[in-house]
């Protein structure tokens, strides 16, 4: 057995009870962060040098920086992936909640997709009937159609936050027409 082989067997616990300071945070990561640890033990073991400090100094430095360094990355590259499983809509803790996977459809329905024209047909006409000026219907029926406030504003003449504030006011008056005030 090397000299290196026998550093590392020797303080392979430490490389443990680091790796279990993140048990709780990162459960998920759990299986890496052990091994981050030991592959930095073992970087540690081959550099180390008995005259400059202790082994356990060294080494408990080096693996949590390696760890928080792979952490960062994991965080910055994975935090937006989402599960089909991600519930969208709990109603009650009991029943079955609705997940993403049950709202994306498998195919396209050129039924369901005429249905939804309609259905959005029938919404713009309600919305008409609504008392709204020139401006907040102008508005409307551009959000409706899927532009972004920052393009509303750049067709309309309008900055971004005066079509934030029309819209809100829109949705005000609607709020009053369903609620009947």
């Amino acid at each position: 057995m090397t000299k290196e082989e026998k550093l590392f067997n020797d303080n392979i616990r430490l490389a443990y009870k680091i790796a279990e300071s993140y048990k709780i945070n990162y459960p998920n990561e759990f299986e890496d962060i052990q091994q981050i640890a030991l592959l930095h033990l073992w970087n540690c073991c081959k550099t180390f040098d008995p005259n400059k400090a202790q082994l356990s100094t060294y080494s408990y430095t080096y693996m949590r920086n390696g760890i928080n360094y792979y952490l960062r990355h994991v965080k910055k590259h994975y935090s937006n992936d989402v599960s089909m499983n991600t519930p969208v809509l709990n109603c009650k803790k009991d029943a079955n909640s609705l997940t993403l996977g049950d709202i994306i459809a498998d195919d396209f329905d050129v039924f369901d997709e005429i249905d939804n024209k309609i259905n959005l047909n029938i919404i713009k006409n309600f919305m008409y009937s609504i008392y709204l000026t020139e401006d907040e219907k102008t508005v409307l029926s551009l959000r409706l159609k899927g532009h972004t406030q920052q393009k509303i504003g750049l067709i309309t003449n309008k900055k971004q936050p005066t079509v934030s504030r029309i819209l809100k006011r829109v949705e005000r008056k609607i709020k009053n027409c369903i609620e009947g005030e």
